[in-house]
């Protein structure tokens, strides 16, 4: 992932630069191939996602709640009013930031929570429950605290994330739970892959619409750059301090938390940026796209360092003893 997400970025300029038919006035083909792609990639991870333990973790809402409060009040009034400071000249790029961390929670926080021994009943709610609501949550949480610094087809982002997030994701979860699990033991593993593929297209795609306005980025845009990458670490430390205060003392539900909070679907907030805002708005998205896993592995061993047991230490003493001597 953190190799397949800038690859994609650096194909679809070249692609963009290259070929006019994925420049206006010729580039209408381009939004419902993204929409099919990206509704696959959703169904594809859907698939893994049983009812019976959404049912479970929704009966405690306290986690579910703090998520919300961090997930879609808090991190996108920090980094849009941050960003209207930072970049106070330009009202697109504050937008770009607020999209950045409007969308909702990416399904990869799923794979890193389990890493880290997370509490995968919660990591899958939570997506879950960030998923189906998007079409509502999103358009409100931009149009709330933007203002009127930007007008927008709240109707036509509400059915672009109903198309790409919500329905795929009940179709998958669907199918799961009527074959019993049998789906997410075989099916699963084969549209992997094609997934990673549909992924590597959509991002090419997207970027091959604004390469011109890429191209055009000067030494000038460098801290719309810096200032991504900290904003996409400085949510993973929200994440781990809300996860403190809402589930202290329980690590596995510290970690799902930490990862739901601090990881974005930073392809829909591309898809979106593309589709219902100026050009210079995906900036801030491309850079996200580019830094959040690379930034998630390294905020990961930071705020979860793995300890070392007991057996390996002994192991470990026992080669350092034979190397002195």
């Amino acid at each position: 992932m953190p190799l397949l997400t800038p690859l994609g970025v650096v194909i679809g300029i070249i692609v963009g630069s290259s070929f006019s038919i994925v420049q206006p006035p010729r580039d209408g083909w381009i939004s419902p191939t993204v929409t099919i792609l990206f509704g696959f990639m959703t169904f594809s991870g859907a698939l893994s996602m049983n009812i019976r333990d959404f049912v479970s973790t929704i009966r405690k809402p306290r986690d579910i709640i703090i998520f919300f409060l961090g997930s879609h009040v808090l991190l996108p009034l920090l980094t849009y009013h941050a960003a209207s400071l930072i970049f106070s000249a330009e009202t697109d790029i504050p937008i770009g930031f607020l999209l950045l961390f409007s969308t909702p929670t990416a399904v990869t926080g799923y794979v890193w929570s389990s890493i880290y021994k997370g509490h995968e009943p919660l990591s899958l709610t939570l997506i879950v429950i960030d998923t189906l609501l998007a079409p509502f949550v999103v358009p409100l949480t931009i149009s709330l605290i933007s203002g009127a610094s930007v007008s927008i087809d709240s109707a036509s982002m509400m059915m672009s994330l109903l198309w790409m997030v919500a329905l795929p994701s009940i179709l998958g979860m669907t199918l799961n739970q009527v074959t019993h699990g049998r789906v997410s033991d075989t099916v699963v593993h084969v549209l992997k892959p094609f997934g990673k593929v549909a992924l590597l297209i959509v991002i090419c795609l997207n970027v091959s619409r604004i390469a011109p306005d890429i191209l055009a980025m000067t030494w000038a845009d460098l801290p719309i750059a810096i200032v991504a990458c900290i904003a996409v670490a400085v949510t993973f430390i929200v994440g781990r301090l809300l996860s403190l205060a809402g589930v202290s003392g329980q690590k596995d539900r510290n970690v799902s938390m930490t990862f739901a909070i601090g990881l974005r679907n930073i392809s829909a907030a591309m898809v979106l940026s593309i589709s219902f805002f100026p050009p210079r708005s995906a900036i801030p998205v491309i850079c996200g796209i580019i830094v959040q896993q690379s930034i998630c592995a390294i905020m990961g061993k930071l705020l979860f360092p793995v300890r070392q047991s007991p057996a390996r230490k002994d192991t470990a003493i026992v080669k350092d003893t034979a190397r002195i001597t």
